[in-house]
């Protein structure tokens, strides 16, 4: 999908971006945590065309229904041991950026403690100049809430019992850092 837009911007064949807004229309009401939680195994993986194109679809379709399952895969101690890991955390610390300024209050706060979790680690880093310009990013669209905007509005009841199920189960299997609201 995002390869073959890339390869008609190239040729210079007009892009047609009307099938690729269906498509994401028509996943959007489908989507969920189990589907949201593959494509994130995807953006995280080592197969670039697998993060390219789960990271355009994530980025059409988080919202503050599924932004937990990213955040939970940032909280990942497993996203250092591997080469490809850094890649996978710039992409799912982007598509969390997406829902940051309008997120819940569980979001937010996720989103909150992952960032100042990162930044910490990454510190000063050379290695990490992306990661921090996302952190940074993040941090503005947090910090543009207000009182008065959802950081102070609870998940609905459906969405906090789907999230909470998703981190219970995860950290059945992973050893995850991070103390949700959910």
């Amino acid at each position: 999908m995002a390869r073959q837009s890339a390869l008609d911007a190239a040729s210079g064949t007009p892009n047609d971006t009307t099938k690729l807004n269906e498509f994401i229309s028509l996943f959007r009401d489908k989507d969920n945590v189990a589907v949201v939680s593959v494509l994130t195994y995807a953006a995280r993986s080592d197969i670039y065309d697998a993060r390219l194109n789960s990271v355009l679809i994530l980025g059409n379709i988080i919202d503050n229904t599924t932004v937990c399952v990213p955040i939970v895969h940032l909280n990942d101690p497993e996203l250092d041991s591997t080469d490809y890991g850094k890649n996978g955390r710039a992409n799912l610390l982007g598509i969390i950026s997406v829902v940051a300024p309008w997120a819940y209050f569980e979001n937010y706060d996720a989103i909150e403690q992952t960032r100042a979790v990162l930044s910490a680690k990454v510190g000063e880093n050379p290695d990490y100049k992306t990661t921090r310009t996302i952190l940074d990013n993040i941090d503005k669209r947090l910090r543009s809430q207000t009182n008065q905007t959802n950081r102070s509005v609870p998940l609905p009841g459906e969405f906090k019992t789907a999230c909470k199920n998703y981190i219970d189960a995860y950290r059945a299997k992973h050893t995850i850092t991070g103390t949700f609201k959910y």
